[in-house]
């Protein structure tokens, strides 16, 4: 059986997929960290950070996403537009969080924060 992580990129995989997202890669590993999921949708490369957690263990995925996640992620995101000769002036791009919560390996809820930006 898959553990928690990989259940819930899966989860919201198939999550985007319905919304209309075409998934271009899953986990992509830099040194620093790792984009869970990278999408399109229209115009937009979209950069998908998935937490999961089960619900019995009093789990928020989103406390799990701060400012010092969200440094290495845009960093990961720079090393991957490279990698994929991505010019920024031509591309859009955002960083969006799928926060799901599992009970007994079944989706209880899942969050979509599109734009997540810091200041």
């Amino acid at each position: 059986m898959a553990n928690i992580g990989q259940l819930g990129e899966q989860i919201a995989a198939d999550y985007l997929k319905k919304q209309g997202y075409k998934i271009l890669a899953r986990n992509f590993k830099t040194k620093l960290s790792e984009l869970d999921l990278v999408a399109k949708k229209g115009r937009v490369l979209v950069f998908v950070e998935v937490k999961a957690g089960a619900t019995n263990q009093n789990f928020f995925p989103e406390e799990h996403f701060n400012k010092a996640k969200i440094k290495k992620l845009k960093k990961a995101i720079e090393i991957y537009l490279i990698s994929e000769k991505i010019k920024l002036e031509k591309q859009a791009i955002r960083l969006d969080l799928v926060a799901i919560e599992l009970d007994n390996g079944s989706l209880k809820a899942l969050r979509h924060y599109q734009n997540i930006e810091t200041k």
